[in-house]
């Protein structure tokens, strides 16, 4: 078995349990359970994927990143409208240092499908969709509502 501090990716996970055929929750649960992650990784990893929404001024707000304080900062020198891009903005490249620009692009295709089916599915009658933001320039990508 993989030691706690070893890499471990699905691939290798694959090859060490054939002819086995282990999936993604197999891979996920051993994972938590090799490198010991806490818990609530797993609330805030779902919390990105399917997020609950605020509804400010008609405009749709991720109510785990709204600041009342930092809202009323920007107001003072933004619309609404830019207030809300800022604030629901989301680096996604940085949240691995192995990360690539285009498995990043991927995750947040995935992650603006998921809030824009939930903005819908919950009828949120407000300003804003999600979607994908790119500085190609510096190889980051983003999501945020707008």
């Amino acid at each position: 078995m993989y030691e706690k501090n070893s890499d471990l990716n699905f691939e290798s996970f694959k090859n060490i349990n054939k002819p086995n055929f282990f999936g993604d929750i197999e891979y996920i649960y051993s994972i938590f359970k090799i490198k010991e992650l806490p818990i609530d990784l797993l609330f805030k990893i779902l919390n990105l994927v399917s997020p609950d929404f605020l509804i400010i001024e008609n405009h749709i707000f991720l109510a785990s990143e709204f600041d009342q304080d930092k809202f009323n900062d920007l107001q003072k020198v933004e619309e609404t409208n830019r207030t809300q891009f800022w604030m629901n903005l989301i680096e996604l490249t940085s949240l691995h240092d192995e990360m690539t620009a285009e498995q990043a692009l991927l995750i947040a295709k995935k992650i603006v499908d998921s809030w824009n089916a939930k903005i819908k599915y919950e009828g949120l009658n407000a300003h804003g969709r999600a979607r994908v933001y790119e500085e190609i320039e510096y190889g980051e990508v983003f999501i945020t509502i707008d």
